[in-house]
C-alpha cells in the first residue's frame, strides 16, 4: 500500500511540488516508524530537497522533514549529518518563532539526544535544561511535555553516573506522568521501569516499591497474540520480517535452579549484525540500557541477539518486555524473558 502511495505521489502531483513533498514527508515518517529506513531514506530526502528549493513558503514546514530525517540518520549512527540536520532545524524555528517558543522545543530535544549519544554530555544537558524551561513557562510545570523534558534530562544523567539526581528527576517525571496519563499508561510503565534501575543503583528501590499505591493489575502477557515469553513458557521458533526469534535453550546458565537470579528482555534475534545494531539504534536512542548477544558458531541456528535491561525478577522483566511492545509494536513484536548473561 505504502509502495503505492508513492507512486502515486509521483504519477498525480507532476505541477504541485509542496504538495509531493509534504506527502513525500508524511510516507517517509510512516516508513521510518516502521522500521523501513531504506524506503524512508530516499522519500524524506526528496521531501526536504524539494521544500528548500520552495524558499521562504515552505521554511517552517521543512522543520518536521529536517527532525524526521535527522532521527533517521542517527538511526544509521550517521551522527554528523543528524546533528547537521538538527542544528538546521533549531535555528528555523528560532528565527521565524523566537528562541522561546514551545516549538523550539523538539528541535532542542532531537539536538540534545544526538549530543548525548555523541558523548558531547555538557552539550546535551544545555539543551535539555533549555527545553525543561520553555515548557515549565509556555504550558506549565504540571504538563505532559515538562515530564518527557526531564526524563531526557534523567537518561543523561544516568548515563554521565549521577544517579542520584536521575532519580528526583525521574521521580518528578513519573509524579506528572501518573497525574495527567494514569498509573497503567504504557508511557507511564517506562518511566517506572527505568526509575526502578536507577533506585537499585542508589539503594532506594525498595523505599521506592513501598511508596507506590496498588494499581489495577495489568492485562495478561502470555496470550497468543502478545507472544510474550518468560522462561517458563513453551518454547516455539517463530520467524516473521524483520524480527527473528529463536528459542532459548533450557540447560544455559542461569535457568531456574542455579545462582545467576538476574532477568533481561530479549526482543529480537538477526541473521546479520548491521540488522540488530539498526534496532539496537532506535531503542538507545529512546534511552534504553541495550545489548547485542553475539552468536558463538557460525551455523544455520546462529543469531545475534538484541537484549534490553537487566533485573533481578522476571516480573519486572516481563513488564519491560510489555512496555517495548507496545511503545514499537512495528518492530518489537516478541519478547522473551531470559536470565542475564554477561
Amino acid at each position: 500500500i505504502l509502495d503505492r502511495g508513492v507512486e502515486t505521489i509521483e504519477r498525480e502531483l507532476p505541477n504541485q511540488p509542496l504538495m509531493r513533498a509534504q506527502l513525500m514527508q508524511t510516507l517517509g515518517r510512516v516508513y521510518s516508524s516502521l522500521g523501513l529506513y531504506e524506503q524512508a531514506q530516499p522519500l524524506l530526502e526528496k521531501a526536504l530537497t524539494i521544500m528548500k528549493n520552495a524558499g521562504d513558503e515552505s521554511r517552517l514546514e521543512m522543520v518536521d522533514g529536517l527532525l524526521e530525517l535527522s532521527f533517521l540518520y542517527g538511526t544509521q549512527r550517521q551522527y554528523s549529518e543528524a546533528l547537521l540536520l538538527s542544528r538546521e532545524a533549531l535555528a528555523i524555528r528560532e528565527e521565524t518563532l523566537g528562541a522561546d517558543h514551545v516549538d523550539v522545543t523538539p528541535a532542542l530535544e532531537r539536538l540534545g539526544t544526538l549530543l548525548r549519544d555523541t558523548g558531547d554530555y555538557a552539550q546535551a544537558r544545555k539543551h535539555f535544561e533549555r527545553s525543561l524551561a520553555i515548557r515549565e513557562k509556555a504550558l506549565g510545570p504540571e504538563h505532559i511535555e515538562v515530564a518527557r523534558s526531564l526524563t531526557e534530562l534523567g537518561r543523561l544523567r544516568n548515563v554521565t553516573g549521577e544517579y542520584e539526581e536521575a532519580v528526583r528527576l525521574y521521580e518528578r517525571a513519573l509524579l506528572i506522568g501518573e497525574k495527567e496519563l494514569g498509573a497503567d499508561h504504557p508511557q507511564v510503565a517506562q518511566s517506572l521501569s527505568e526509575l526502578r534501575l536507577l533506585q537499585r543503583r542508589t539503594g532506594e528501590y525498595e523505599e521506592l516499591e513501598e511508596s507506590r499505591e496498588p494499581s489495577e493489575p495489568p492485562e495478561p502477557l502470555l496470550t497468543t497474540s502478545e507472544r510474550l515469553m518468560d522462561i517458563d513458557s513453551p518454547r516455539v521458533s517463530v520467524e516473521r520480517s524483520p524480527i527473528l526469534i529463536e528459542p532459548v535453550p533450557t540447560d544455559q546458565p542461569g535457568f531456574p535452579g542455579s545462582e545467576t537470579v538476574e532477568y533481561t528482555v530479549q526482543i529480537a534475534a538477526f541473521r546479520t549484525r548491521l540488522q540488530a545494531e539498526e534496532l539496537l539504534a532506535v531503542l538507545q536512542n529512546e534511552g534504553y540500557v541495550t545489548n547485542i548477544f553475539e552468536p558463538e558458531g557460525t551455523d544455520s541456528t546462529s543469531y545475534f541477539r538484541v537484549r534490553v535491561g537487566q533485573f533481578p525478577t522476571r516480573e519486572e522483566a516481563r513488564e519491560l518486555g510489555s512496555n517495548l511492545r507496545r511503545r514499537f509494536p512495528r518492530l518489537v513484536r516478541d519478547a522473551w524473558i531470559i536470565p542475564y548473561e554477561q
